[in-house]
């Protein structure tokens, strides 16, 4: 159950109105099989709470914010403190009829793109190449209502080119360097569609720019759910241009969902995975996931849980 707290600053009482701070998130852990066994995060890569706020302005107007807190809960640091903690998806911002603005630390639209052509609803487990970065820091975001089913999402980066050569992680978060993207979504029913694009003057360490573009869609029949992704990826060097498709299937069955995907790449990597997703109620879910990435297997045993 989502747990809200209304909070009254001392400047927000003198005008009687208030903002409301809404506290949610996941637990998640997973038995880790492949070259060793061990005991870590799931596919959603750690546990998170999220710290969400929202005021009335008036006038149709309403101030947002988001705070994202990320970690594992499984190991510990020598600090006795949770291992990888961090933060992400974090912003500030306006939304209105005319749409959302919000500037800080956000999903990359081509990201959040090629979540419709995962089983999962996640890129782990596709193989697609990276679409452009998962997240861009700095990065102010406009967001358009939905007009007739269609949604466009710009992202601009605003950090000086002088910051590139320290701009990038290991975790495809952009911290620095210059980067657009943009993604226009079309849903219909059990349609949803995505045309996608991300511009990154910093790819990675030895690469200094980088173009994706991303095709993604997925139609829920009903008694199936089918996705399908195409991502082209163009490096400035030309040597290293991917080309990426994606198919998959998922069928709920009762309280469980079984999904199947395949991914490939003309480098000649190719990746299947299977899930199998057990509800055992609205906010807990007990899952497996089996994955052959070009010989490499891996398998997933966990739970996690909602709030």
């Amino acid at each position: 159950m989502k747990k809200t707290l209304v909070a009254i600053a001392a400047v927000v009482a003198t005008t009687g109105a208030m903002a409301e701070a809404t506290i949610t998130g996941l637990f998640d852990a997973a038995i880790n099989t492949g070259t060793a066994t061990t005991l870590g995060s799931g596919p959603n890569g750690g546990s998170e709470v999220i710290v969400g706020i929202s005021e009335d302005l008036g006038n149709g107007l309403k101030g947002t914010a988001a705070l994202t807190i990320i970690g594992s809960i499984t190991s510990m640091s020598d600090a006795n403190t949770m291992a990888g903690f961090g933060m992400y998806q974090s912003h500030i911002g306006i939304e209105g009829d005319f749409g959302s603005i919000k500037a800080g630390a956000q999903w990359n639209p081509i990201f959040l793109a090629s979540t419709i052509s995962d089983i999962s609803g996640r890129w782990n487990s596709s193989s697609l190449a990276n679409p452009g970065e998962l997240q861009n820091f700095n990065s102010v975001t406009y967001t358009s209502p939905s007009i007739s089913g269609f949604t466009l999402s710009y992202q601009t980066q605003l950090t000086d080119s002088a910051n590139i050569a320290a701009a990038n992680d290991l975790n495809h978060n952009s911290t620095g360097g210059k980067a657009t993207a943009y993604s226009l979504t079309y849903t219909n029913g059990g349609l949803t569609a995505a045309y996608a694009n991300s511009n990154d003057d910093y790819y990675s360490a030895d690469t200094n720019a980088a173009k994706s573009t991303l095709i993604a869609a997925s139609y829920d029949f009903g008694v199936a759910k089918v996705h399908y992704g195409h991502l082209v990826t163009n490096i400035a060097d030309g040597a290293t241009d991917v080309t990426s498709n994606t198919y998959g299937v998922t069928v709920p069955v009762g309280a469980f969902i079984l999904g199947a995907q395949n991914s490939s790449n003309d480098a000649g990597d190719t990746t299947n995975s299977y899930i199998v997703n057990y509800s055992m109620s609205k906010k807990t879910t007990v899952y497996f996931a089996n994955t052959d990435a070009s010989g490499t297997k891996t398998n997933q045993l966990g739970i996690k849980m909602a709030f």
